[in-house]
């Protein structure tokens, strides 16, 4: 099945290139500034990452001066980047291994020289203290395409494409693939409770275990419970593997529109009593809170509706009051 969006983006495209020049010679070519190399590409994604707390870095010994010391020093020196000093001029303040405070360090050229990044130093960034991996630069395309005009060649197309989404995709991938790892991967465990996707995707011990990375794992009685999903793993993908088909399971309502009749929480509620422990652990994925936005949101209703001439209220009465305006709210 095509993409509809990508269907009209590319006739969009077709439209540009037929009225685009033929040549690089009708039309000025785009100045593409030169770009500084360094022995590690990923320290240029510092300069424009929205934020670089946390970030190992290391650097050759060649750094310092290191007259009058008695003794080698070692190749290479580590450190953690604490903020940004200076977005705008490319300054961070980073923690060495052997100073007791963080020191402002320059990552671009400025009038008093490019410290970290000059030839010979071989500036890295490090994976994380937690395993990540470290920072990635996006992937540029190649200046030649980018400064020609000619927009009927699929290639400058494409380059110039890539050049607008590579900021975003590397956004994308620190924000969300290395940051948010650990939310992603619970992500990924639960899909095992959706029955149409164990349809399509067998469930196996492995899976189960991997539920491991939920904290509530370490609870006796949910780790208990997750133990004894394994044993219900056979007559969970019999029960998931009765489900009918998409086509069977369309039925057209008034309008003529087509629209699935199947319900995830009746299946869960009829099978429940078939799969107790994988219902156990659903409930308690389900009732999961990935951040403090809910329990937040309650305290400021109590803190709004309850002041200091209420603190006799029964607890009752506070329950059914917040019950109610955060339904109210948010349903």
């Amino acid at each position: 099945m095509r993409d509809p969006l990508a269907d009209a983006v590319m006739a969009e495209l077709t439209a540009i290139a037929s009225t685009a020049p033929s040549s690089t010679s009708d039309v000025p070519a785009i100045v593409v500034p030169d770009v500084e190399e360094h022995q590690d590409p990923r320290a240029k994604a510092l300069l424009n990452a929205s934020s670089v707390n946390g970030i190992n870095v290391s650097i050759s010994f060649k750094y310092w001066d290191w007259v009058g010391f008695e003794g080698t020093p070692a190749d290479r020196f580590t450190g953690k980047i604490l903020r940004w000093t200076s977005k705008a001029e490319g300054k961070v303040c980073i923690h060495w291994e052997d100073r007791e405070r963080g020191t402002t360090e320059d990552m671009d050229d400025m009038d008093d020289g490019n410290f970290l990044l000059k030839d010979g130093l071989d500036f890295r960034l490090e994976p994380y203290s937690d395993g990540r991996p470290a920072p990635k630069a996006p992937e540029t395309a190649s200046p030649f395409l980018l400064a020609t005009s000619n927009l009927r060649d699929s290639e400058v197309v494409k380059a110039r494409a890539k050049a607008v989404v590579a900021p975003a995709l590397a956004y994308f991938a620190d924000k969300i693939l290395v940051k948010r790892r650990r939310q992603l991967d619970r992500l990924r465990c639960a899909q095992i409770f959706d029955p149409l996707y164990a349809q399509a995707h067998v469930v196996t011990t492995s899976d189960v275990e991997a539920l491991e990375c939920f904290k509530f794992s370490k609870r006796a009685d949910l780790a208990l419970k997750i133990q004894a999903m394994k044993g219900e793993i056979t007559k969970y993908n019999a029960l998931v593997s009765q489900i009918k088909s998409l086509p069977q399971r369309m039925e057209q309502r008034r309008g003529g529109k087509a629209v699935d009749t199947w319900d995830i929480e009746a299946w869960w509620r009829g099978n429940r009593h078939e799969l107790p422990a994988f219902a156990a652990v659903l409930r308690a994925v389900l009732t999961h809170s990935p951040n403090s936005c809910v329990p937040e949101a309650i305290f400021s209703i109590l803190r709004d509706s309850f002041d200091s001439d209420q603190k006799s209220a029964y607890a009752d009465y506070r329950e059914y009051s917040l019950q109610k305006q955060y339904n109210d709210r948010f349903n």
